[in-house]
């Protein structure tokens, strides 16, 4: 762990004892959130409404454009609100929904989501629930669609949510200071297994293959390590293209019992991403996706959702993950690294 990482972890003091993962509203306090709670306290006993105008709208502008800053947006552009829950009741109660009434929510979607806008069914909205036929994913042909007066077609865009829910997901991301467009153009170019650790890593996950049928090892296969892969070699290899929204996304799949030493991945088949997942198998989404943050900023990153066909295949799949994460994760981080060093050299 480097130093900056250490000091990071220093200000919870919860993780001297724990490792602490249920970080999504329910984040432990940390030390500079404490002190500043009680010096709110302090400030409310000891100077009561006259706090407000003479420290704590400062600070509240002072948060704004600390916000602008990270997020490359105008300090006007920033509102803070205590949750997104309460967020997305404000927006929802901006809407004009006489023309294009219906609100399509998921039911796996945050519980609020759709309560947000059910509040506003007296100003026309329609809320339509996209229901999950396994509580993990929400097929995309299950979007309902909605008709504008002058014929267009109005459909949520769900990429890999149409294959798995968040809630299997892992995520890695980078910064990267070029253009979207020239990123996503240099995401299909780069070698993304250009670091000697993935090359190690791939070779040592091919290597019970090569020992068990040293003939066979041949360049169809996900795991191949001994030429450059890009997106395209993935997509040869193996990883079929589910989606892709230009510029934007790209999400491969691939099907499975990765548990398995050799023999385990089965022909790519869209099918197998389609409906429950067929029993003894897992399939797996990868996808990498692109936010601009102004003309010089991209946030890429990529993220793994893996769904299982039964409790066997699960209990499976977690034993073998257990021990493969650490290295899964580190790949996906020097995959993002190239494609920043490869926008760096075409700049």
């Amino acid at each position: 762990m480097e130093d900056s990482e250490k000091a990071w972890r220093a200000e919870f003091p919860i993780t001297e004892r724990f490792n602490y993962l249920n970080n999504c509203s329910l984040t432990p306090l940390h030390r500079r959130g404490r002190d500043r709670a009680e010096r709110f306290l302090t400030e409310w006993t000891e100077q009561g409404g006259r706090a407000w105008y003479d420290h704590w709208i400062g600070e509240y502008e002072s948060l704004r454009e600390d916000l602008a800053g990270v997020l490359g947006a105008s300090v006007d552009e920033i509102a803070i609100e205590p949750n997104v829950s309460a967020g997305l009741v404000g927006i929802a109660s901006t809407f004009d929904y006489v023309k294009r009434p219906k609100v399509v929510v998921s039911d796996l979607d945050f519980p609020t989501d759709g309560h947000a806008f059910l509040a506003v069914a007296d100003r026309g909205a329609r809320v339509e629930f996209v229901r999950s036929p396994d509580r993990v994913r929400v097929p995309l042909e299950r979007a309902p669609r909605a008709h504008h007066q002058n014929g267009d077609v109005l459909q949520r865009r769900i990429l890999a949510d149409a294959f798995a829910h968040l809630v299997t997901g892992y995520v890695r991301q980078i910064e990267i200071e070029a253009d979207a467009e020239s990123v996503y153009q240099n995401l299909w170019t780069a070698n993304l297994a250009g670091s000697a650790i993935i090359k190690t890593l791939m070779g040592l996950r091919t290597l019970p293959g090569v020992l068990l049928h040293p003939t066979s090892l041949h360049l169809k296969q996900p795991g191949t390590w001994s030429r450059p892969i890009t997106m395209q070699n993935l997509i040869d290899a193996g990883f079929g293209k589910l989606t892709e929204d230009p510029g934007k996304e790209i999400v491969l799949g691939i099907a499975g019992k990765f548990w398995r030493p050799t023999g385990n991945v089965v022909p790519f088949d869209p099918t197998n991403f389609d409906g429950p997942v067929p029993l003894g198998l897992a399939r797996a989404m990868w996808n990498f996706h692109l936010q601009g943050l102004g003309s010089r900023r991209t946030i890429l990153s990529t993220e793994t959702r893996v769904v299982c066909g039964d409790a066997a295949s699960r209990a499976k799949f977690r034993m073998y993950w257990m021990f493969v994460r650490p290295f899964s994760g580190l790949i996906r981080r020097l995959m993002l690294q190239s494609v920043k060093r490869e926008c760096e050299m075409n700049d």
